[in-house]
């Protein structure tokens, strides 16, 4: 099973003039497929900083840990996150230094009074063959498109610890995280993660509501065809939705089942052989004409053996005959000798 991923990170209609706050990230190895989309909060200063830090950072964690996070028991699973979390506050403090130059203390407080300054949302799957590892925390949804429609895999909370995923309390995070692991069903084809600045409102989606956007995508999904341009079209189509009140970021990530490798390939197969099938009977056919060629050769070799033994054989009949026949003629010859030798006598004898 082959996989494409397209993300797209738009700034709405509020933050136009400004900077988009969400953000996205994803790798592909071949096997692994990840991908990760924040939703940086809108009163948090550097908020779009600390989006893009925790999407790389989720990426990579995830694919350095998939297998052990895939069949971790609860125990382990918090060891695992909170391992997750507290790396994570390292890598922020870092950005945070570079971003703004001023070095952050080892004060919990001014850690957390700062950090603050980057808070964002996090959501982010991982795929490998039908295994997948779903992660969460703060709002946004997350769907499944399968052949027959639309299944909501995550959705935003009234509770939404919007926050908390940057705070130097891991327990806290950990709370409020969101996980999943699953397999995939046969005729899925796609998943989507979207920020609150996309997503239907809260409860929709469970009354098979996806709004007219989505339901585009994921018509053309279920399609399956989709150029990555025209995905990145239906994506972007959002920004100018008439019932988008809200004017937040866009951002989407879709992870889809590549139409090239899912379905062209068999096509291509297809059609090579029946390129291939006259091809091979030509192929048959000179193979068989040559077979009867090579059958008249051999059949017309036996025929000249045949004859030219034949034709000795009758050569040489004629030689035994004509030397049967002198043999005969000669010893005729010397009988007829003898009887008028012998007649030759007799007449002598009667004239005296």
């Amino acid at each position: 099973m082959s996989w494409k991923i397209v993300q797209c990170c738009e700034a709405g209609k509020k933050h136009r003039w400004g900077v988009c706050q969400d953000r996205c990230c994803c790798e592909q190895d071949g096997t692994l497929d990840v991908m990760a989309l924040c939703d940086g909060t809108s009163d948090a200063e550097h908020s779009d900083v600390g989006a893009q830090c925790v999407a790389e950072f989720t990426v990579q964690y995830l694919k350095n840990n998939f297998e052990e996070l895939c069949q971790a028991s609860y125990g382990r699973m918090s060891e695992l996150l909170t391992k997750y979390h507290q790396s994570l506050l390292a890598e922020l403090s870092k950005r945070a230094e570079e971003a703004t130059g001023v070095p952050i203390l080892n004060d919990r407080t001014i850690i957390t009074a700062e950090l603050h300054k980057y808070s964002t949302t996090v959501q982010a799957v991982a795929v490998q063959g039908k295994q997948v590892f779903f992660y969460k925390v703060g709002n946004g949804s997350a769907l499944i498109l399968g052949k027959n429609g639309v299944r909501v895999l995550s959705t935003s909370s009234t509770e939404s610890p919007t926050k908390q995923v940057v705070l130097a309390q891991p327990l806290t995070v950990l709370r409020c995280s969101e996980l999943k692991r699953f397999e995939l069903e046969k005729d899925d084809v796609a998943l989507i993660l979207m920020t609150d600045g996309v997503e239907h409102p809260q409860g929709a989606f469970y009354n098979g509501e996806v709004g007219p956007e989505l339901e585009l995508l994921t018509q053309k999904l279920q399609a399956g065809d989709l150029s990555e341009e025209e995905l990145r079209e239906c994506i972007l189509a959002w920004k100018d939705s008439p019932r988008d009140m809200k004017g937040d970021d866009i951002g989407v990530s879709v992870l889809y089942r590549s139409v090239e490798e899912s379905e062209e390939a068999p096509l291509k197969k297809a059609e090579e052989s029946e390129e291939t099938a006259p091809n091979e009977a030509e192929a048959l056919d000179a193979e068989s004409g040559e077979q009867k060629r090579s059958h008249v050769k051999q059949q017309d070799v036996v025929l000249k053996r045949v004859l030219f033994l034949v034709a000795v054989a009758f050569l040489i009949g004629c030689v035994l005959g004509c030397a049967v026949t002198s043999l005969v003629t000669v010893r005729r010859i010397d009988a007829l000798t003898t009887v008028v030798e012998q007649l030759a006598d007799e007449v002598g004898r009667l004239r005296m």
